[in-house]
């Protein structure tokens, strides 16, 4: 069973002991009481199934390989984590930080909000990662 922490009922020192814990009996966890809006979660989610909804040839426009720093669209079959094996069943939008390197768009007219929304919840993430790391 993967144990599962509430950020928002523990202290620091207490959410820190059960991150250790958790990683070196389960390997992982689960958060909830993280802080991040459900409206900044729900935007991002909106903001994608938009995105996948589009025709192939449209997500193509913005194709990872077409892009110096690998970000943007990553088709089903695109990739796969062991060679080995078949690809990966599943589409991605691959985002980096921007002040390292800029991202790929979609034009605001053909998915509105994307952007803002993908910022904003990678935004939300980044301040959720840097405090996970802090415990």
């Amino acid at each position: 069973m993967i144990p599962v922490l509430d950020l928002a009922a523990l202290s620091a020192d207490e959410a820190a002991g059960r991150i250790d814990a958790a990683l070196q009996t389960a390997g992982f966890f689960a958060i909830t009481g993280h802080g991040v809006p459900a409206e900044v979660v729900a935007r991002a989610f909106d903001a994608g199934r938009r995105f996948f909804a589009l025709p192939e040839e449209a997500k193509a426009r913005w194709h990872i390989d077409r892009w110096p720093l690998q970000r943007g669209f990553d088709p089903i079959g695109w990739q796969a984590l062991d060679p080995t094996q078949p690809p990966d069943l599943k589409e991605s939008f691959y985002l980096g930080e921007e002040h390292v390197g800029p991202n790929q768009w979609p034009e605001e007219a053909l998915v509105p909000g994307f952007h803002a929304a993908c910022a904003a919840y990678s935004a939300a993430m980044l301040a959720l990662a840097r405090r996970l790391m802090g415990l």
